[in-house]
């Protein structure tokens, strides 16, 4: 395959950044305002502010924002991946086979498009494999974009040696 060696090509550590301040930033602020209407005794006020924050919470558990890392390393594609935000221990993932491996992806879009997710699915010796799906949502419409761009050139190129 020609130009192995291309080293990282996309990584979101700056929407991280920002979706860990905004996370804690609307999370400390619901805290004063239910800590103010405890204390003013408005309940009504409390009962409506405790459903939005759960409200919130659950969407960001379900949005499951993820730090992305994507490059070709040595001929290997290499997706390095965690939730940004974890309740409890945050787990670590990689993804890693052989460039001539990779045979198709899917983009699956949902909420028109507010939360989006990659699968991708190899060839190996036993036949194809499905890798689970990995939230992009936290990627710029850029990102996407070259992400897409960079799986479809390799797609090309494997099927061309191929046949």
């Amino acid at each position: 395959m020609e130009n192995p060696e291309k080293g990282l090509i996309l990584e979101n550590s700056g929407t991280v950044k920002l979706i860990r301040i905004l996370f804690y930033l609307v999370g400390a602020m619901y805290v004063i305002a239910l800590i103010g209407f405890y204390w003013f005794k408005l309940n009504n006020w409390l009962i409506g502010a405790s459903v939005l924050f759960a409200l919130d919470l659950l969407s960001f558990a379900w949005l499951n924002y993820h730090y992305i890392s994507f490059s070709i390393e040595k001929n290997q594609f290499v997706l390095r991946y965690y939730s940004v935000i974890s309740l409890f221990s945050r787990q670590y993932h990689e993804i890693e086979f052989p460039l001539r491996r990779l045979l198709s992806y899917k983009i699956r879009n949902f909420l028109f498009g507010i939360k989006a997710e990659l699968i991708l699915e190899i060839i190996t010796p036993k036949g194809k494999a499905v890798y689970p799906p990995v939230n992009i949502s936290a990627l710029t419409t850029d990102q996407k974009r070259i992400l897409e761009e960079e799986i479809q050139n390799l797609i090309i190129k494997n099927h061309v040696e191929r046949n």
